[in-house]
């Protein structure tokens, strides 16, 4: 009797405690993400902050060794999402969160001071992605030298089959 009272009330209490999680849910917006370098390598260690610019408080997490970075719980209105890491720039995105909304971002950190242009100068072939075939122009000679299947032309049809050149059935 006692367990049954014990499972009961732990029964009752996780149903009451179901609605309060759903309507955190609600009432407020999540942001998760990953951090990347310029090649699109994952960035674990990363401090990640959220800083909500109306009130000016910020929360901060960090970087898992996916690069992945979670906030769970945050209220509505205008954020501003930093990431900072040893050697790389730090990078920024200003969001407006929504009830209910949740955000996936990515940030991308940068080396400082590496600045590189590549100018590629070069024709480049014509390519026709709305095709998959492979085309060829037959000259005139080569077509007259095909063998007509014309029903009269039937006997010089099984002349080659057995054997015999074109230039002979044409003869």
């Amino acid at each position: 009797m006692r367990v049954l009272s014990i499972g009961l009330l732990a029964g009752v209490l996780l149903a009451a405690a179901s609605p309060a999680r759903a309507q955190q849910a609600i009432d407020y917006a999540s942001v998760s993400g990953r951090v990347t370098d310029p090649s699109g390598a994952v960035v674990p260690g990363v401090e990640i902050s959220a800083r909500q610019m109306d009130t000016n408080l910020a929360v901060s997490v960090v970087s898992d060794r996916h690069g992945r970075f979670r906030f769970p719980y945050l209220r509505v209105g205008p954020y501003e999402i930093t990431a900072r890491g040893q050697g790389f720039t730090e990078a920024t995105r200003a969001l407006t969160l929504t009830l209910g909304a949740a955000f996936e971002i990515t940030l991308v950190l940068t080396v400082p001071g590496v600045d590189a242009s590549v100018n590629v100068s070069a024709g480049a072939t014509v390519l026709d992605a709305a095709r998959s075939q492979i085309a060829a122009t037959v000259s005139e000679p080569e077509v007259r030298s095909v063998p007509s299947l014309a029903a009269a032309d039937t006997r010089c049809a099984a002349q080659q089959s057995s054997g015999a050149s074109a230039a002979t059935c044409a003869a």
